[in-house]
C-alpha cells in the first residue's frame, strides 16, 4: 500500500502543475488513503510481534487480578468535596545535630577553679628540680609513702601580646613556690580561650604522691598530680 500511495503522490502534483485539478484531487485522495492504510498496518503488526514475543511470565500476576474491581462490584471514586484545602499543612520542625544532643556538657571550671572530678590524671613536670619545696610542703619527712592533698594555681607565663594562638608555658604553685610546669601549655591556654579565660591564674587540687624507702636505701622523689580535665577530651 505504501508503494501505490508513493506512486499516485508525484501524479497527483503533477496533474496539479497541469491544472488538471479534478485528476490532481482524485489521485491526491488514492495516494493519502494508500498511505494510511499503510501506516495502520504497520502499527498494527508492531503490537501483534509484541504480543507474540511476550511469554507466560510476562502475564499478570493473580495477586494484581485480586486487587482490581469484579463485575457489578462498586468502586469508590474521590471528589473534590473530599479534600479541605482550607487547613495549613502542619510544619515538621526541623532537626539539627545540636538538638540530636541530650545534655550539654557541663563547664569543668567555675571562676578560676576547676571543678574537683576526683581524678588526677595530668601529671607535672619538671617536679625533680622542686623536691626541696616538696618535702616541706608534705612535712619535712618522705621516708614513708606519702599522699598528700593540696591546691596548686597554674600561672600562665608572660608572652608578647602579638602572640597568637596562644603559646607560653604554664607554671604550677603550690604554697606560693614552683614545682613544676604543665606538660602541654599551648593546649591548657587554648583551653582557657574557649572558656573565656585567656592567661588568667587558675586554681585546682592537686596531690603530691611518692617517698618511701628503695631497696638501695634511698628515697624516692615525690611528684605531683593534678585534679583536672585531660587537655585534649
Amino acid at each position: 500500500m505504501a508503494a501505490v500511495g508513493c506512486l499516485f503522490a508525484p501524479a497527483a502534483l503533477g496533474a496539479a502543475i497541469g491544472k488538471d485539478w479534478w485528476t490532481c484531487v482524485i489521485f491526491s485522495a488514492i495516494a493519502a488513503t494508500c498511505l494510511y492504510k499503510a501506516a495502520t498496518g504497520m502499527r498494527r503488526g508492531k503490537h501483534a510481534l509484541i504480543r507474540r514475543t511476550l511469554g507466560p511470565a510476562d502475564t499478570w500476576p493473580a495477586a494484581i487480578d485480586d486487587t482490581l474491581p469484579h463485575d457489578n462490584e462498586p468502586v469508590a471514586v474521590a471528589t473534590l468535596s473530599d479534600f479541605d484545602f482550607t487547613s495549613k499543612p502542619t510544619s515538621q520542625p526541623r532537626k539539627t545535630r545540636r538538638s540530636t544532643s541530650p545534655t550539654k556538657r557541663p563547664r569543668p571550671i567555675e571562676g578560676d577553679l576547676w571543678l574537683p572530678r576526683g581524678h588526677y590524671e595530668v601529671e607535672v613536670t619538671g617536679e625533680s628540680q622542686s623536691q626541696t619545696a616538696l618535702v616541706r610542703i608534705v612535712g619535712g619527712s618522705t621516708a614513708q609513702w606519702v599522699d598528700h592533698e593540696t591546691m596548686a594555681e597554674l600561672v600562665c607565663a608572660p608572652q608578647s601580646p602579638h602572640d597568637f594562638p596562644d603559646t607560653g608555658d604554664v607554671f604550677v604553685h603550690i604554697n606560693g613556690a614552683r614545682v613544676g610546669q604543665i606538660p602541654d601549655g599551648i593546649a591548657f591556654r587554648r583551653r582557657l580561650i574557649r572558656y573565656g579565660r585567656k592567661g588568667r591564674t587558675t586554681r585546682c587540687h592537686a596531690k603530691i604522691r611518692g617517698g618511701g624507702m628503695r631497696n638501695d636505701g634511698s628515697l624516692r622523689m615525690l611528684g605531683v598530680w593534678l585534679d583536672m580535665p585531660p587537655f585534649r577530651w
